[in-house]
């Protein structure tokens, strides 16, 4: 029998699988561990991203941005874009298959508000409230800052399914008020998954990452679509121009051949150089 695969869900699942089955192996007080380690390896991605892609001139990259005199944490990452700060959260939210299929909304609602608002929207509302109070422990680079777009990035692909963006801006605009901001234009908050960002990183060599969240605000004010729909950048199929993902997967498969001591024709051939084109 023949079997179609998409190129995106094939890799999706040799990284998941990994993670759900090492856990499923692991004692019950070292899941919880094993998925936070998973979750700061997503950050570090999300940081490797932009440094490697998106353009020095337009973005002003701060990772693991902190308060001044403080060991707070202001968001995942920061990127400014001229007046203009993109408060960025990670996440790996992951949603088991039970949930994701049992059809009980109720089941689906916890999931976002315990992986997504809680952790995610929570964090950027305390963070547009501090930098919009202008105190002292604001860094230096965020205090003549015009406006925010808070933004969720998650591992898991709810975070561009339809009208999840548009259910957590409702769970941030309940909570922010023109008070809680100074006068910065706090714009709605924007969701994708880590699939939107790989396939449109290519524009970002030639503009602005806060411009391209404007457009998909613009697009769709509702935030209902899911953001692909939305953001005309976002190409189809496999993500163009991910020139240093090719050498990482090469480096990583030479390692591998390495680590298991494989050599001749136990050696198969790896097929992610046409990617290139």
């Amino acid at each position: 029998e023949m079997y179609m695969l998409d190129y995106e869900f094939a890799l999706g699942k040799l990284e998941s699988a990994v993670i759900w089955r090492v856990l499923r192996s692991l004692p019950k007080d070292k899941k919880e561990p094993w998925l936070s380690y998973w979750g700061l390896v997503f950050e570090e991605y999300v940081t490797w991203m932009f440094e490697m892609y998106a353009a020095p001139a337009l973005h002003k990259a701060h990772p693991s941005p902190r308060y001044l005199n403080s060991t707070d944490q202001i968001s995942d990452q920061i990127i400014v874009c001229g007046d203009t700060a993109v408060l960025i959260e990670a996440k790996l939210a992951t949603c088991t298959a039970a949930d994701r299929y049992s059809g009980d909304y109720e089941k689906i609602k916890a999931y976002l508000e315990e992986k997504l608002v809680t952790k995610g929207v929570g964090q950027l509302l305390n963070a547009v409230r501090r930098i919009g109070a202008k105190g002292a422990d604001v860094p230096e680079y965020l205090k003549d800052v015009k406006k925010v777009i808070p933004v969720i990035i998650t591992r898991d692909d709810f975070g561009g399914c339809w009208g999840v963006n548009a259910y957590l801006n409702k769970r941030f605009k309940d909570q922010v008020t023109t008070e809680s901001h100074n006068g910065i234009d706090v714009r709605p908050l924007v969701s994708m998954n880590i699939s939107c960002l790989e396939r449109m990183m290519w524009v970002l060599e030639k503009k602005a990452f806060a411009d391209v969240m404007e457009e998909r605000i613009e697009t769709d004010p509702t935030l209902r679509q899911p953001f692909d729909a939305a953001v005309k950048y976002v190409q189809h199929g496999a993500a163009p121009n991910l020139h240093e993902h090719v050498d990482a997967y090469q480096e990583l498969t030479e390692h591998l051949i390495a680590d298991f001591g494989m050599k001749g024709d136990e050696v198969v051939q790896t097929t992610v150089q046409p990617l290139r084109e």
